[in-house]
């Protein structure tokens, strides 16, 4: 059974529809949040981002369950904007930062059990889910050939637009939104 704990790069709609990102995904965030056992964030890299289950013992019972996680990409993002008007690892306002949307109806969740240690779970009709992805030139040197490196994936509150509520002020660009 492969690592699933070990991510290859992956490709994502870039700041036009002209342009392709690769990304990687920050090998820090998987190891901390293992480490502290906050293994649904993990997860969700693996259902929202690469759209595949992760590969533990017995998965196929989320896969069979009822609701069944629906299993998306980047390229299925609704949404792309840039600069998260807060401090960042080490930049001020996050200024390199992209943010993509996504609105997955069904998510997956670490749960703990005798059998698998994930099931699929219903999200908050008003949330949406972030992937941040830091696209900072210093960091192309550490992760090789990549545009940019998955730093977070993280659940907001949704406006009535389906979007991250007060997005308008919460990110600095806007670079596309799709219906």
């Amino acid at each position: 059974m492969p690592d699933w704990k070990t991510f290859e790069a992956v490709e994502a709609p870039g700041r036009t529809d002209d342009k392709t990102l690769r990304l990687m995904v920050s090998q820090e965030f998987v190891d901390r949040h293992f480490e502290v056992n906050r293994l649904t964030p993990i997860f969700q890299l693996n259902a929202h981002v690469f759209g595949r289950l992760p590969e533990i013992n017995l998965i196929d019972q989320v896969q069979k369950s009822d609701p069944t996680t629906h299993l998306t990409t980047l390229h299925d993002a609704i949404a792309c904007f840039e600069g998260i008007e807060r401090p960042h690892d080490d930049e001020k306002n996050g200024d390199t930062v992209l943010v993509y949307v996504l609105r997955p109806t069904v998510t997956i969740e670490r749960k703990p059990s005798m059998a698998c240690q994930a099931a699929a779970a219903v999200p908050p009709k008003s949330s949406v889910l972030t992937v941040l992805v830091r696209t900072n030139q210093d960091l192309h040197d550490d992760c090789g050939q990549v545009d940019g490196c998955i730093t977070r994936v993280e659940w907001v509150v949704a406006g009535i637009d389906g979007l991250p509520k007060s997005h308008e002020t919460r990110y600095t660009t806007q670079h596309w939104i799709r219906t």
